[in-house]
């Protein structure tokens, strides 16, 4: 009975370390701010693109590659810290982009 509690206990009591899963919430985070954070004429990553010449598609492509890099760090890590919820995070906003695809292909279609 004692060692069945202690068990209990124990379980509980595990701390997650930080590794390479850990950064699954902070790409997830700055490709969130890369896409959708507006400064004055266009978005942070318009602002680091454009000197190398890259336009708004193009742009748009390398949130989407930072949020599948950060859905396979939190998937590949997930017993570390923050590795889940990088992985909710670049889950929902992927899930997110596909749903408008979807509904951006159907209204083209039939309406």
């Amino acid at each position: 009975m004692v060692s069945s509690a202690l068990e209990k206990t124990s379980a509980f009591s595990v701390k997650k370390s930080l590794g390479i899963g850990s950064f699954s919430l902070l790409v997830a985070a700055f490709a969130m701010v890369f896409n959708f954070y507006h400064l004055r004429n266009g978005s942070v990553g318009e602002y680091l693109l454009a000197p190398l010449g890259f336009s708004s598609p193009y742009i748009e492509l390398v949130g989407i590659v930072l949020f599948c890099v950060a859905w396979y760090l939190g998937k590949t890590y997930k017993e570390q810290l923050f590795a889940k919820a990088g992985l909710f995070l670049a889950r929902f906003v992927i899930g997110m982009y596909v749903f408008f695809a979807v509904i951006g292909i159907t209204q083209r279609l039939f309406f």
